[in-house]
């Protein structure tokens, strides 16, 4: 908890202004500040996969601490870029090494409790990193009136090195992982059958779905649309952002708070039910204090459907294939990640300027709206009230 919340602060510090960072810094066009948002899962959504099994297969420690490494460089090389391209190819690097934590934190918190808690478990596993990453946006604004914002990267690396110091004080439980193992850290497809079934589709579909809003619209467009067309100031974007994480730390709590007491099935549609209230409000809203609230909504949609989908994940597979089970989802939830700031930057160019950012609204409105429709068909056990 203390390295993912150490982590999330770090990241929290650079990413609000990454998107205006490059436009202004490289005089990018929109379409490669899409590219330099999405990089971060250019890779990433390939690494998943061979991470999840690895986790299985060797246990957690050893893909921990090469993720750990990886993000130190690639911070380091985004601080010293010269164009976009070499930016972009340091994103890339970043994502592959956070692929490593997040997919293996993951399946190795699922794997420690029980079915009864996992849902809490992992929801305060994840709130509490948010919560640090809420920190990082809520001072960003303050950080960059003092300092460059490419020196921020630099306060990257140094995170990283704290976070990769604090990894050998973990006494891991490894029982369960097959040290003998040599050979590819990609499974067989017989073994990927039996780690996917109707429910990680569904959940893949919505975390995909998810990702791609979030990433195209509220990591993209919305800084560019807030700074430029409506003028808010760097804290108060800062400070607007820091309300979305917060939402986000406390739909965590909730979503798998509900997702224990009261079930799956209701926890997602809450989640996306407000998704679609949020993502229809950023088109009609223009006063940067009324977008506050949107912003908590928006924040609410994602901490809920991020810590619930897991759960749906885990619960419906053997525990001996939750890495791979884990690792497919988690590729659908990078696949999101970077298509979703090329195609909501593509509408944009095909629209023009402002009207292309409404259009993006409205037809991420649309997507949202078809998720709370999926969740119609999630299965439920027959005993009790429960999804599966």
């Amino acid at each position: 908890m203390v390295i993912g919340v150490v982590s999330m602060f770090s990241s929290g510090l650079s990413s609000p202004f990454l998107a205006p960072y490059v436009k202004q810094e490289f005089t990018a066009p929109i379409l490669l500040v899409g590219l330099a948002v999405s990089g971060y899962f250019l890779l990433r959504a390939f690494s998943e996969l061979p991470f999840g099994v690895m986790s299985d297969r060797i246990g957690p420690r050893k893909p921990l601490l090469f993720g750990k490494v990886l993000t130190i460089v690639a911070a380091f090389i985004c601080w010293v870029a010269t164009d976009v391209y070499q930016l972009v190819v340091a994103r890339a690097m970043w994502g592959i090494g956070d692929a490593a934590f997040f997919c293996v934190s993951t399946v190795y918190v699922a794997s420690i409790f029980s079915e009864r808690d996992r849902g809490k478990a992992i929801g305060l596993f994840t709130s509490l990193e948010w919560v640090g990453i809420l920190l990082g946006q809520s001072l960003s604004g303050f950080v960059v009136t003092y300092v460059e914002i490419r020196d921020i990267f630099l306060l990257n690396s140094v995170f990283g090195i704290v976070t990769l110091s604090l990894l050998p004080m973990v006494r891991f439980q490894e029982d369960c992982s097959d040290k003998s193992f040599e050979g590819s850290v990609l499974p067989s497809w017989a073994m990927m059958r039996s780690a996917i079934n109707s429910s990680v589709l569904i959940a893949s579909v919505m975390i995909f779905c998810m990702m791609f809003r979030s990433s195209g619209i509220i990591s993209e467009l919305f800084p560019l649309y807030v700074t430029e067309e409506l003028g808010a100031s760097s804290i108060e974007y800062g400070l607007l952002t820091a309300t979305s994480t917060g939402g986000a730390a406390l739909g965590m709590s909730l979503g798998g708070l509900i997702s224990d007491k009261l079930g799956k099935k209701r926890a997602l549609a809450l989640g996306f039910g407000i998704g679609v209230a949020a993502t229809y409000l950023l088109a009609v809203i223009n006063t940067i204090l009324l977008l506050f609230p949107v912003m908590l909504m928006n924040g609410l949609l994602y901490g809920i459907t991020y810590s619930v989908t897991p759960v749906l994940v885990v619960d419906s597979v053997p525990s001996k294939v939750r890495g791979k089970a884990i690792g497919i989802y988690r590729t659908f939830y990078d696949l999101g990640g970077l298509l979703g700031p090329i195609a909501m930057s593509a509408i944009v160019m095909i629209v023009d300027i402002p009207h292309g950012y409404f259009a993006a609204f409205y037809v991420t409105t649309v997507l949202v709206f078809a998720n709370l429709l999926i969740v119609s068909i999630i299965k439920t056990k027959r005993e009790g009230d429960k999804e599966i």
